[in-house]
């Protein structure tokens, strides 16, 4: 049984919207934001500090944190990373591909976005085929 996301307009209980919203908080999110929960803030920004200079680590950091997150609001949890350094001439440029696949009450969801960060700032975010049921 999945668990409802809480938000500041309500409980989101749409499979789609839950995982789109809890996207967007480790997208903008920032570690340091809450005195009671410090250090326990998922944050893309954070990550990037941390473990920006070693692209494998960074990316199984993504992996790992999105898993952990999204585990307490889904039945079941896919989720894979990949981050390109695509322009040489800006060596702060990052591209990092978030594709995830989450099960809620037996029925499977697809999601993808792309963040384009540079220098650990998060410069754009796409959608990538967010279609919903697989």
């Amino acid at each position: 049984m999945s668990t409802a996301v809480p938000a500041l307009s309500g409980w989101i209980t749409t499979p789609s919207l839950k995982a789109d919203y809890l996207l967007g908080c480790f997208f903008a999110s920032e570690a340091s934001q809450s005195y009671i929960f410090n250090g326990r803030i998922t944050s893309l920004p954070s990550l990037v500090q941390q473990y920006g200079t070693n692209k494998l680590q960074f990316q199984d950091r993504v992996k790992t944190a999105l898993s952990v997150m999204l585990e307490g609001y889904f039945d079941n949890v896919f989720v894979d990373a990949t981050v390109e350094t695509t322009n040489t001439q800006q060596p702060g440029r990052m591209d990092v591909t978030v594709t995830i696949e989450v099960v809620d009450n037996g029925i499977t969801y697809s999601l993808g976005y792309l963040a384009k960060m540079l220098n650990g700032v998060t410069q754009q975010i796409i959608n990538l085929n967010n279609t919903g049921v697989a």
